[in-house]
Parts: C-alpha cells; structure tokens; sequence
C-alpha cells in the first residue's frame, strides 16, 4: 500500500468514533417528517459537537446517532 493511502487509513481510523450522523425533522399532522440529514463530530467528552448550520436550520427536531448506532 502507498503511503498516501496508508495516511488515510490511519487518520479514519483515529476519528471515526468522533463523526455523528444528524436526522432533521418537523411535526406535520402529528406526524414525524424528516427534513433532511448531514454529519457532524464530536469535539468534547461532555457531548458538544460541531455541525454546518445548513444541515440544522430551520428543524424543530434533531436526532443525532454515534458511530455504534446509539
């Protein structure tokens, strides 16, 4: 394997717990809409993560899953 591939490898490797996935939704008729989806990650132990404000903007409801599925 080269080395640029091997660089990669590594550094997925070292963060990839770290990245979340984020599922926007609303409430329309009393039913649950996803609005749309984006990432995130993790940059401290107490839960605070980063995202871009588009993958947000505008959802009333958020529901953010880690790397193991929780």
């Amino acid at each position: 394997m080269d080395t640029y591939s091997s660089t990669i490898i590594e550094a997925v490797a070292k963060v990839k717990t770290s990245v979340v996935k984020i599922e926007t939704h609303k409430k329309q008729d009393n039913k649950r809409i996803g609005t749309g989806s984006g990432s995130g990650f993790l940059f401290s132990s107490d839960g605070y993560l980063f995202t871009n404000s588009h993958v947000v903007h505008n959802a009333s409801q958020m529901q953010v899953k880690l790397h193991d599925g929780s």
